[in-house]
């Protein structure tokens, strides 16, 4: 088995002065004139038959082959008999070029095509994704992508219910006839310390000592659905019950200032935030299999996740799971509610049995062994 080459990690830089100084201005900047604003392109140029969509979706897959094209070398040279690929460029270069009696096996990361999701996301993200989804260059490229999936000998998905979710949004996924494989993911975070001090770690983040915290951790792009967990909790007053919102990811001035909001920026210690909350919260429109949400349950975290594709398979593994059947904002109100007033020996309930579901199911050996059975 040849594998890609480990990146080698830099060495953390300490911010400079001028790095401080500069953080802080910015952070006035935007008190005052608001967030920065960036050219878009308007509706009309992606609507454009062969036009920018297009433009990006030819150099977006260009570069894909260009940043593994030493993994591809590498892989090419050994003769193997399966090539494992993680993206749908990745996989039609490695059609071109195999000879006879090699398979190409495909796994799918991406709950939607990728143009829908990079035109989308990065384009458009306060539209509806399937006005998005109807713009020629966009159904062209996710009839690319379903060729590809087609020319492939298997599509690897997490569960079944991932591949659910795929075909939510392009039901044309049907005709794909390609044989399917399941492998489910396994992870894990960064070590949280052995004796965890909570009220320390609390101080950390500044989070409040005293009532319960639910953490989103995550990117703001649409699919994340950052948007309706915001409306939910600016509808939260002080009759609603007691509790805070940990966003980490976005940046903070992404997240609108709130009580019940506490934007943390990007955070490098997933493992000693985890440690510091109550409980992870999951909205995503559209959800494979987050890695992130496995890191919470090997955290022993109970969680309120949007009931689509992998997070329904949470549920089903037996995690401590909470279900908002939609993200409308009375929902996703009364979720938070529910989770901010369950005592304490419900959550010490839940919180158990995340743990367990991770360690029956959801560890880096489990997602070795399985990896090893479908070679086999």
């Amino acid at each position: 088995m040849t594998v890609p080459s480990l990146g080698q990690p830099g060495a953390p830089r300490r911010p400079t002065l001028r790095d401080q100084v500069r953080t802080g201005l910015g952070t006035i900047k935007r008190a005052i004139a608001g967030p920065p604003t960036f050219d878009r392109p308007s509706l009309d140029m992606l609507a454009a038959d062969h036009g920018h969509v297009e433009r990006v979706m030819i150099d977006a897959r260009a570069r894909f082959v260009c940043e593994a094209q030493e993994s591809l070398t590498r892989a090419l040279a050994a003769s193997p008999d399966v090539f494992f690929c993680h993206d749908t460029a990745i996989a039609e270069h490695v059609l071109e070029r195999r000879v006879s009696g090699q398979q190409v096996w495909l796994m799918i990361h991406n709950p939607m095509p990728v143009a829908l999701y990079l035109t989308w996301n990065w384009g458009v993200p306060e539209r509806d994704w399937r006005d998005i989804l109807a713009l020629p260059d966009v159904r062209r490229w996710a009839r690319w992508e379903n060729g590809v999936w087609s020319a492939v000998d298997s599509l690897i998905f997490p569960c079944p219910e991932a591949l659910e979710e795929v075909g939510r949004i392009d039901p044309e996924i049907a005709t794909v006839g390609t044989p399917i494989k399941w492998l489910l993911s396994g992870a894990s975070a960064d070590a949280p310390p052995v004796d965890i001090d909570r009220a320390a770690l609390r101080r950390v983040w500044k989070l409040p000592l005293n009532v319960p915290v639910g953490l989103y951790l995550g990117n703001h792009q649409a699919y994340r659905g950052l948007d309706a967990l915001v409306a939910a909790a600016q509808s939260l007053d002080s009759a609603s019950p007691a509790g805070v919102i940990a966003v980490a990811g976005p940046a903070r001035h992404v997240v609108p200032r709130h009580p019940r909001l506490q934007a943390l920026g990007h955070v490098s210690e997933a493992g000693r935030l985890l440690a510091a909350v109550d409980f992870v919260i999951n909205v995503n429109r559209f959800s494979l299999f987050d890695l992130s949400t496995i890191e919470a349950l090997e955290a022993a975290k109970p969680l309120l996740l949007h009931a689509v594709g992998g997070n329904k398979t949470f549920k089903a593994l037996g995690a401590g799971v909470e279900l908002l059947a939609n993200l409308d904002r009375v929902t996703v109100v009364e979720g938070l509610c529910r989770m901010f007033q369950i005592s304490e020996r419900e959550r010490d309930r839940l919180a158990q049995m995340s743990r367990k579901c991770y360690d029956e199911h959801l560890t880096r050996t489990h997602l070795w062994a399985r990896h090893r059975e479908i070679y086999q």
